[in-house]
């Protein structure tokens, strides 16, 4: 392990991305994970850090019983126990240009606000955008070869970091207006081009769903198909510097059906076994939805967490994506 690299203190999101480092810079490399993924749920903002991962917990929990009681609790993860950040003569964060790793720089930086890090003492090595299919959106993409050419950590004075923690206050603000005029493609904002995924979750004003919803539904207007298979066609679409789980396209999958939807748009066929083994069709309303006769908000209330923004239509706390601008939903809508 080179000199440098070992007087830092390296961060990294996800767990394939850590094996990946340690398979480069060694096995006993000081290495904290952000294993939580920031993309979904609530992101308010905070300056208390365990009431953050309180929260944090209770959303991850909904997705799958004990994750939350898993996630930031073990030595090796970020939050597990901030004050060790300052603990090291740099704080060295890795990271690609998708969104995943971007909003792990936003987080790592709104971390040394709140511990009163010094200007400099956070590291950021950012390895560029893709080109013509070359590279990676996420440093848990890269092969070990690829990651072994990491540019130089580049340390963030004030204006730099500034920069970031703009993004930071974008992704969090209660409201959408702070994250819709960052994302855009002229704000010149240097997270943008990767925060501007997080208009996707919004529902669009002409469906009532997210993008991430269509990729999911859109194959079965050509007839019934697997959970398991329209799962793996919505993660194989190619996400870009999007990023998505696995469990959480099974969550929107859930929330479409009878269980939580007063009028579904899917139904599950094939008994009590996995949900993954399970059919799935269209119904007549998902039908009317994907052919652009219906939106789905026209029946069915919404609650959903973006960033810091809770949509709660019952409430009149609801906006929609109209292109890549959101909007207010127009008062026709539920709630």
């Amino acid at each position: 392990m080179q000199a440098e690299h070992a007087r830092s203190l390296h961060v990294v999101s996800g767990e394939t991305a850590a094996g990946a480092l340690r398979a480069v810079l060694g096995a006993e490399i000081p290495l904290l994970v952000q294993r939580d993924f920031l993309f979904a749920g609530p992101v308010p903002p905070f300056t208390d850090i365990e009431h953050f991962k309180s929260v944090r917990a209770a959303y991850l929990s909904s997705l799958w019983p004990g994750l939350g009681e898993d996630i930031h609790q073990q030595p090796q993860d970020l939050l597990c126990r901030p004050a060790r950040l300052a603990e090291h003569d740099h704080l060295t964060v890795w990271a690609g240009c998708g969104l995943e790793d971007t909003l792990l720089v936003l987080l790592v930086l709104h971390l040394a606000q709140l511990l009163r890090l010094p200007p400099g003492q956070v590291r950021l090595i950012r390895y560029p955008a893709p080109e013509a299919g070359q590279g990676a959106w996420a440093i848990g993409q890269m092969a070990p070869a690829a990651l072994a050419r990491h540019p130089p950590a580049v340390p963030l004075d004030d204006a730099s970091a500034a920069a970031f923690r703009a993004g930071w206050q974008a992704l969090t603000a209660p409201t959408p207006e702070r994250l819709n005029a960052y994302a855009q493609p002229g704000s010149g904002a240097t997270a943008a081009a990767s925060v501007r995924c997080m208009l996707s979750r919004y529902p669009q004003l002409a469906s009532g769903l997210s993008d991430w919803e269509l990729a999911l539904l859109r194959p079965l207007l050509r007839g019934p198909s697997t959970v398991a298979t329209r799962v793996a066609g919505a993660l194989s679409r190619g996400t870009g510097e999007d990023a998505i789980r696995e469990l959480l396209l099974l969550d929107m999958l859930r929330g479409l059906g009878a269980g939580r939807a007063p009028l579904p748009l899917v139904e599950f066929a094939g008994g009590e076994g996995p949900v993954q083994a399970r059919e799935l069709r269209l119904t007549p309303f998902g039908r009317a939805v994907l052919r652009g006769r219906e939106t789905a908000l026209s029946a069915n209330p919404l609650t959903r967490w973006i960033g810091g923004v809770h949509l709660d239509s019952r409430a009149g706390r609801l906006w929609l994506r109209d292109g890549q601008q959101l909007v207010p939903a127009p008062r026709r809508q539920p709630g």
